[in-house]
């Protein structure tokens, strides 16, 4: 109880806004959670109710009632800005415990995408939901934190933050965002790629859970390791019979190919737009990567291997943004970079 009140007085949190997740540490109360952006809405008469939200809402994708869908609200940008309010606000106040009794103090990393997108939309929400004290942060900055880069040095430092819809690549230097891109390819499209493959080749249908599923057993994206297998349960195009498929790493390799050198051609692109001094710094220091989708197998080896640079893959790299919005509650030498 007594730490559920303290939660609800001090109010001070670091807040990840994703496509596919939504992530909140709450300073009072020293806690961490992480939730799908999705949610279970009910129209009825025309007014929209969430029914359920995140983890929850993720298990019922699929199997929902006629009169009930499934809506992921930060998808494709912002396309119902009421529905990613609310999931907004239900996340937030579970993280504090409850709705707060004083507007929180927020520190928001959020991706250029949604800042791309729409900025107006998002600002507002961030208002009425993270309260009007708060601190928006590029997200490359907080994952360079969250990767625990020494930023105010004086060589330069690559961050790639692999997404759901997409991927943000930079280069600090001098405690400054050097230069960045945005690529739009993430994990919607490598889970796009698997699904489409196995269409053509299979004539079969395989839900998103299974996709998962392959990427996390299946995906050795190098050949050094030995081809390995899986059963999957999928759906016949034309009969719509339910099967089992056998599936090989090889599927998933032949799968990912195209997205695989469009990633190599997007970065070697944005190579050529960095000045040699950097360029050599880089060949020093190499790509650091994070975000959820840097957690393909041997995505890292894979980089490393085409760039001829090192790449290094951190430690729940998907929890990077987090990490280092949650640093910035309480240090104040990062207030340069608050936008």
């Amino acid at each position: 109880m007594l730490d559920q009140a303290f939660g609800l007085l001090i109010n001070e949190i670091a807040l990840d806004i994703g496509t596919s997740n939504i992530r909140v540490y709450s300073k009072g109360r020293e806690t961490y959670i992480e939730e799908p952006a999705v949610v279970i809405a009910e129209n009825k008469k025309g007014k929209i109710t969430i029914l359920e939200y995140g983890h929850t809402a993720l298990l019922m994708v699929g199997r929902t009632p006629q009169h009930q869908q499934a809506i992921f609200p930060l998808q494709g940008g912002i396309q119902n800005p009421k529905l990613a309010e609310d999931l907004i606000r239900l996340v937030i106040q579970k993280s504090l415990g409850g709705k707060p009794l004083l507007k929180p103090r927020s520190v928001v990393g959020f991706s250029q995408y949604f800042a791309n997108e729409a900025p107006k939309t998002l600002s507002g929400i961030l208002q009425r939901t993270a309260g009007k004290d708060i601190i928006q942060l590029n997200s490359l900055i907080c994952s360079a934190m969250g990767c625990s880069l020494p930023l105010d040095g004086s060589t330069a430092l690559m961050v790639m933050n692999i997404g759901y819809n997409g991927t943000e690549l930079g280069v600090l230097c001098h405690s400054n965002l050097y230069k960045s891109v945005y690529i739009p390819m993430g994990g919607k499209h490598i889970n796009t790629a698997i699904a489409t493959y196995c269409k053509n080749k299979y004539h079969s249908i395989i839900s998103a859970q299974y996709i998962e599923q392959i990427k996390q057993t299946l995906c050795n994206i190098q050949t050094l390791a030995p081809d390995q297998e899986r059963n999957i349960p999928c759906k016949h195009i034309s009969s719509g019979q339910p099967l089992e498929l056998m599936i090989h790493s090889s599927d998933v390799r032949a799968a990912l190919c195209p997205i695989l050198s469009s990633f190599v051609t997007h970065i070697t692109k944005f190579f050529t737009e960095l000045s040699p001094r950097i360029v050599t710094d880089l060949m020093e220091n190499g790509i650091v990567l994070c975000g959820g989708g840097a957690q393909l197998t041997e995505l890292d080896l894979f980089l490393q291997e085409k760039l001829n640079l090192p790449v290094i893959l951190i430690d729940n790299p998907q929890q990077a943004t987090i990490r280092g919005a949650a640093q910035c509650l309480a240090q104040e030498p990062y207030a340069h970079w608050f936008v």
